[in-house]
């Protein structure tokens, strides 16, 4: 009898520990996002023409009389439910103003099939080269897609966009891009985890002295459906209905990318994007914008990590990290600069690590210097 009364008080030992040691539940309440950023500087000065042709057709200039495609020479395609789709359309509209009614430059072009509504915009936009003042550059433009699914069954649809290139004086512009260091790209196609944020067009085929150079920007953030595939191939490539052939340029060069086609719901849009011009292109309204990640362990005692990345960093741009009471700070000052942007890394990382000290409902705060804080909310709860 005494054997088995002890081995029951170690069993109900045994229980309580596993109860003490049981972990903590945490939840994540959804991020709040206060204030209004304060604009980034911008050089009003525009510094590339925009040259519409109709059918969303379009090409770039640099002034005076540098060429960044040969004549209006973007040209769109649609695939629709398997079908391709030419945009014969001539209307063109002005675009309407931005938020605070600023007026903007580019033109939008409206064009309707079957129960699609998709609307091209061209919008002139600054870039992340900044002048000698600080000032970004408006010496690029922001191409946009936007398709709307008006009907009640779902639609299938894809784009692509053909360029016959000249960058500066030269019809058979090369190509490089960060992911492809050391080298110039010619009949290559680019997909996958071999798509770069951007690709460069050169005017020279030497990456130490490549003349004017131009940027397509890829990767599009904020909802925004960036291109699958770019390809650098010759003027003289079969155009197989779709499929464009990948060769060699030859002296006379094409850019070509491609957004599969993608399910619209009924009802539903998507909105497709790219970028093009002398600087890397830029939404403006994601300039400095911040998005803050939790890692780590919030049990009592644990270590957690804040990780801060901010898109396109704004000149200057510094985070303050406010921890509630029952969080310590463990490791990162309490106010750190943003990185500066990089070709190679376009969004900057700050981090911290920290430790909770008792169960309990945590709003962690980071202020920008660009007027916003973002606060995610831990709530620990002891079992």
């Amino acid at each position: 009898m005494k054997r088995t009364a002890l081995t029951c008080v170690l069993l109900a030992a045994g229980a309580l520990n596993a109860q003490e040691k049981a972990p903590a539940k945490v939840k994540f309440l959804d991020p709040r996002t206060e204030g209004t950023p304060v604009q980034a500087p911008v050089d009003p000065t525009v510094r590339i023409n925009l040259q519409y042709a109709g059918q969303m057709m379009f090409g770039l200039m640099v002034p005076p009389n540098k060429m960044l495609s040969t004549g209006p020479s973007l040209r769109t395609q649609f695939r629709i439910d398997d079908r391709l789709v030419f945009p014969n359309v001539a209307i063109r509209q002005a675009l309407p103003p931005g938020p605070g009614g600023v007026a903007r430059d580019g033109t939008m072009v409206p064009f309707s099939h079957d129960t699609l509504s998709i609307t091209q915009t061209i919008e002139i936009v600054p870039s992340q080269t900044r002048g000698a003042d600080g000032r970004r550059q408006r010496d690029a433009v922001l191409v946009k897609y936007h398709v709307e699914n008006k009907g009640d069954a779902e639609r299938k649809v894809g784009v692509r966009m053909r360029m016959d290139t000249m960058c500066g004086h030269n019809d058979g512009a090369l190509f490089a891009a960060p992911n492809f260091p050391d080298r110039i790209l010619d009949g290559v196609e680019l997909k996958g985890d071999k798509l770069p944020d951007y690709v460069q067009i050169l005017e020279r085929p030497d990456l130490k002295n490549p003349g004017l150079v131009g940027h397509f920007a890829l990767k599009m953030r904020g909802g925004l459906i960036g291109p699958d595939r770019f390809l650098c191939t010759w003027h003289g490539a079969n155009d197989m209905g779709w499929e464009v052939q990948v060769r060699q340029a030859q002296g006379d060069s094409d850019a070509v990318i491609y957004w599969e086609p993608r399910t619209i719901p009924a009802k539903g849009s998507a909105t497709f994007a790219f970028g093009y011009g002398v600087g890397l292109a830029t939404m403006p309204e994601a300039i400095g914008r911040v998005r803050v990640n939790l890692t780590g362990s919030f049990e009592p005692g644990e270590t957690f990590a804040i990780e801060a990345m901010v898109e396109d960093p704004a000149p200057g741009q510094s985070l303050t990290l406010e921890l509630p009471p029952g969080m310590t700070r463990l490791e990162g000052r309490e106010i750190q600069p943003v990185p500066a942007f990089s070709e190679t890394s376009p969004a900057s990382l700050v981090r911290w690590r920290g430790r909770v000290t008792k169960a309990g409902e945590y709003p962690i705060r980071i202020r920008s210097s660009t007027g916003i804080a973002i606060t995610r909310t831990v709530v620990v709860e002891a079992n």
